[in-house]
């Protein structure tokens, strides 16, 4: 039999648990955390990872701001590199990319933040970073012998994983929990 006192306790601890999870700082590091694991938990295929981190990316900026986003815009890719699990055995070439996934997540970040069109802004950030990641790709395979794989992963990889973790991310900022 449950009695009125039990129900009352766990009334208390999931009402500090709610408050703990308002703290803006639990909800960067969670945040931050989820970019960082993406890659190195589900490793593959891309299709996942990339829009597990775009969604994250779209969420926290949306609700935390440009600034307060930066940890998941550099760390998932130094992970995906630290730990080889994209790729194959060209993961050495992605240090050739840092920079411009860099900027490319700053980008599309910074679109959908000032931008304020909804979907719209996610599909002009999601096009800029995919353009701009295939652009270099290119140039790189191009002009500097980096295998070719990076084209397809660089380009409308990028593009699909944005504007799905985009749309996602946009709709489960729009939740009031």
């Amino acid at each position: 039999m449950i009695h009125w006192s039990m129900l009352q306790a766990i009334d208390i601890q999931s009402n500090r648990l709610v408050n703990i999870l308002r703290k803006e700082w639990v909800q960067i590091t969670l945040l931050t955390s989820l970019s960082i694991f993406a890659p190195m938990v589900l490793k593959s295929p891309q299709l996942l990872v990339g829009s597990v981190v775009n969604l994250v990316l779209t969420y926290s900026v949306l609700k935390l701001g440009f600034k307060k986003t930066l940890p998941s815009v550099l760390l998932p890719s130094l992970v995906a590199f630290s730990s080889s699990v994209l790729f194959g055995g060209a993961t050495y070439f992605l240090i050739y990319f840092f920079p411009v996934i860099f900027i490319g997540n700053a980008i599309y970040i910074l679109l959908i933040e000032n931008l304020r069109a909804g979907f719209l802004s996610i599909v002009v950030g999601s096009v800029c970073k995919a353009l701009l990641l295939f652009l270099f790709a290119y140039i790189f395979v191009n002009h500097f012998n980096l295998p070719r794989i990076f084209l397809s992963s660089m380009g409308y990889m990028q593009l699909v994983t944005a504007m799905i973790g985009g749309y996602v991310g946009y709709g489960i900022s729009k939740v009031n929990i």
